[in-house]
């Protein structure tokens, strides 16, 4: 059915010019060969650009005979590329990827002049496996890659390509005996597998990038055995290939393109996923991980200078060092393990001694605990304030996270530096926890690697911006290059940004606070793009006011057969500035320029390494709901920017409450008081806000007194805002 319905739209295409053949067809496969390459790369933007190219041409011209069912074939193709990679995001995707990988299958096996060729029949059955495998389905991915590597196989025995002629080729005949290897252990074949893995092994110079990816395949399928003794047997490989990347990552990373160093960090990232399985075994290289992991993320955009790229060295020794006496460090992290299922763990560490683990939950247990008759995770994901206040009363939720083991872990420790993971970064831990530690001094960082570097509190000058017009803005003249992707997911949503009165009195509160005579200020249509990129690296303070959209999915990590390149999520976390209706709504606006929106992925390339605290009071739009990448993604790129320390807030907040925390905020810190200290004291200034309720008088009879009340004393406005990466 899918095969016919695919022909008779081919001969409803009615040919509309001609063309000079050969040319036509080299275009045409120039287009095919680029939008496989996006698909590897994982670029949907990518794919769309090409398979739509390759659809105008087809349509446009005419293309009669082979010619049509092979290049219809791979647009079928194509499109199936793109659905898979939009499964990472919509798992409704996937059905449909897999109609358009059979209906181009059955255009190339239903034509005899294309059987056999290794650029078509072949490799969809590589992508279908690919998709089978993402779906769990492991005995058909199997299938599907045995008929692909068939063909490769007998291909290179007749001598068709080797390591030295049609180099590409022979990569992916490589490639299929790997996926075919993890195929074999997900369907219980283990010792076959491992023989196939070892074979390939032996086949790469020791040392080499292919020997060490292979030698941590080995070692995802030493886990995938579930031997006793697996974790153990793995630690070393592991080991192996962390000290690779570490030198890999250190001699080569200055000299790559951002584009680059996206895709080296997105080919560590299942290394790191993967080695946390080893849990309890050794937590000192788990640590290592982490800072090491972190130290990409975080820095990614900084790359390009050799001082950056030698902090990826850190280990948990020399945070260790840095710790006062009376302090511990926690990494937090979540994984995911074999059959999945998403886990919450941490890493401990003291003055004294070796990290520890610490298991915390299955972080859908979590997820689905009920808060007041609603999961956790959908009050999680609200925009709305009132739906996060019964979370930080629940007693048993604080205790699971801060959890008898942690609290002995942490011992007699007085101050408490802790960097969250997955879903925590949707949480303000460090407000609700158990008796046992409530006297403690919690630190939120963005990662405990942040102890290593320089501590300061801003001094002097501020920008300081609110007030934003969202419908007109003042002539932008930059000529940089827009987040196109960003752009697109909000035109999509048909969104529109409704003026807050609210931020230009938090922004008039804060000036008044401040009495700074060299504060720069922007209101209303002036917080363009331009006036924003070019003003934010310059002053050692910036708070801005405006909406936010937070709404990035869970940044997908590939699997074993199918790595995953591209990282959307900072695009998918923005603040909205001047103008940003006009272009939104502008169905002709072209997206390369300035458009009003600022996403995380734009503030990452800006140098705000100046910058010693940034201030984001940005109420989410309730276009979407809040996750925990969301959050996590404009502080990476505010890190990546070079941002010391920040304060964001988590969910919509109120325009009285925040007003009077941002101005007793900067009055403390005009004080000379630290970040810290003058967060936590302005925070504590929210519950005393009062307001009085006069009493009506009825006739002779009038009620005695009026009724004071405290407004603000709800988790609703005092928890709001979190403080990042604020050390002393």
């Amino acid at each position: 059915m899918i095969r016919l319905a695919v022909i008779l739209l081919i001969s409803l295409l009615a040919p509309k010019a001609l063309a000079d053949s050969a040319n036509l067809r080299a275009e045409m496969q120039r287009l095919v060969s680029k939008g496989n390459a996006e698909y590897d790369r994982s670029n949907r933007r990518g794919i769309t650009l090409y398979a739509d190219s390759l659809r105008n041409l087809l349509v446009a011209n005419e293309i009669c005979g082979n010619d049509s069912v092979e290049f219809w074939g791979h647009w079928n193709k194509l499109v199936g590329d793109w659905y898979y990679e939009n499964g990472n995001f919509e798992v409704e995707s996937f059905p449909v990827s897999e109609r358009y990988f059979m209906a181009s299958l059955g255009l190339f096996d239903g034509a005899s002049f294309l059987q056999g060729s290794l650029t078509a029949s072949p490799v969809i059955h590589r992508e279908l496996a690919q998709l089978y495998y993402r779906l769990g389905e492991y005995s058909k991915a199997l299938e599907h890659t045995e008929l692909a590597l068939n063909a490769y196989q007998q291909a290179y025995e007749l001598q068709e390509f080797d390591d030295t002629y049609n180099v590409d080729l022979y990569t992916t005949y490589l490639d299929l005996q790997a996926q075919l290897a993890m195929c074999h252990a997900r369907t219980g074949l283990v010792e076959k597998a491992l023989e196939e893995i070892n074979a390939l092994i032996d086949a790469f110079p020791k040392g080499s990038e292919r020997y060490l990816e292979t030698l941590r395949k080995k070692a995802k399928i030493v886990m995938l055995s579930g031997a006793g003794d697996c974790k153990v047997q793995a630690l070393p490989l592991y080991r192996e290939y962390l000290n690779f990347k570490q030198k890999d990552a250190i001699d080569g990373l200055a000299g790559m393109t951002r584009v680059e160093r996206e895709d080296y960090w997105m080919r560590v990232r299942p290394f790191v996923a993967d080695c946390y399985l080893l849990e309890e075994v050794d937590p000192g290289f788990l640590y290592d991980v982490t800072m090491f992991a972190k130290g990409l993320l975080l820095q990614l955009s900084q790359m390009s200078q050799q001082q950056a790229v030698n902090t990826l060295k850190y280990s948990w020794r020399q945070v260790q060092q840095r710790l006062r006496k009376d302090a511990c460090a926690i990494e937090f992290v979540q994984y995911a393990m074999a059959d999945g299922s998403q886990h919450l763990g941490a890493l401990v560490l003291g003055k004294t001694g070796a990290p520890k683990w610490v298991y915390i939950s299955a972080a859908d247990s979590l997820s689905n605990r009920k808060v007041e008759g609603q999961p956790l995770a959908k009050r999680l994901q609200s925009t709305s304030g009132v739906y996060h206040t019964p979370i930080y009363a629940d007693s048993l939720l604080a205790s699971t996270i801060w959890n008898a083991q942690m609290v002995k872990a942490i011992g007699d420790a007085k101050r408490v530096y802790f960097a969250p993971d997955g879903m925590l970064h949707q949480l303000a831990i460090e407000y609700f926890t158990p008796e046992a530690i409530a006297e403690k001094e919690l630190y939120r960082l963005t990662s405990t690697r942040r102890l290593l570097q320089p501590a300061s509190t801003p001094r002097g000058a501020a920008l300081l911006a609110g007030g934003v017009n969202y419908d007109q803005s003042a002539e932008e003249t930059s000529s940089s290059i827009n987040d196109a992707q960003a752009y697109d997911y909000l035109h999509k949503l048909n969104a529109k940004f409704t003026y807050l009165p609210g931020t230009q009195q938090e922004c008039d509160s804060v000036v008044v606070a401040r009495h700074c005579a060299q504060d720069i200020v922007l209101n209303g249509s002036d917080v363009t793009e331009e006036a924003f990129r070019s003003l934010c690296g310059q002053y050692p303070l910036v708070a801005i006011s405006t909406h936010g959209y937070f709404a990035a999915p869970t940044a997908p990590m590939g699997t074993d057969i199918k790595p995953c390149y591209s990282d959307e999520s900072l695009s998918q976390s923005v603040i909205a500035l001047a103008g940003v209706n006009k272009s939104l709504n502008d169905n002709t606006f072209e997206a390369v320029n300035p458009d009003g929106l600022l996403s995380a992925k734009e503030l990452s390339e800006i140098d705000m390494s100046g910058v010693d605290l940034a201030i984001l009071s940005a109420c989410q739009t309730g276009l979407g709901h809040v996750t925990a990448d969301g959050v996590y993604g404009m502080q990476r790129g505010l890190k990546n920017a070079g941002v010391g320390a920040m304060v964001l807030s988590l969910w919509n907040v109120d325009d009285e409450a925040t007003a009077r925390l941002m101005s007793e905020f900067h009055k403390n810190l005009a004080s000379g008081m630290t970040t810290h200290d003058a967060f936590v004291a302005a925070r504590k200034e929210i519950p005393k806000i009062t307001k009085t309720i006069r009493r009506k008088s009825y006739g002779t009879d009038r009620l005695r007194g009026d009724n004071i009340i405290h407004p603000f004393d709800e988790p609703q406005y005092t928890h709001a805002f979190i403080l990042i990466d604020a050390i002393e």
